[in-house]
């Protein structure tokens, strides 16, 4: 699973840039005319789009689920992704999708 891959991992160190885009990532994870390209492009820094390249895309390259699920939902899978980085690798109860108050 995705989600155990990158918490055993320690999501590789990333920094959390909650305080920096949670408003926005929300927002556009949310718009149903938002796509995974404009979460790719419009969020990723490049340190989380090396990440997910050595991580994600090499077991989707090798794993039929990973490959079903980044066909079949790659926005959810994106901003879940980000959601998580930005929750410093689980270090929450829950997702924050609201800015701190």
């Amino acid at each position: 699973c995705w989600f155990r891959k990158m918490v055993t991992g320690q999501c590789d160190d990333l920094p959390s840039m909650f305080k920096q885009r949670n408003e926005k990532l929300v927002k556009d994870c949310k718009n149903p005319d938002t796509d995974h390209l404009d979460i790719w492009q419009s969020h990723f820094s490049d340190a989380e789009k090396s990440y997910w390249r050595s991580t994600y895309k090499a077991q989707a390259e090798d794993s039929k689920l990973f490959d079903t699920m980044n066909k079949l939902m790659p926005k959810q899978l994106l901003c879940s992704t980000l959601h998580v980085v930005d929750d410093k690798c689980v270090k929450y109860s829950a997702v924050r999708t609201q800015a701190a108050r």
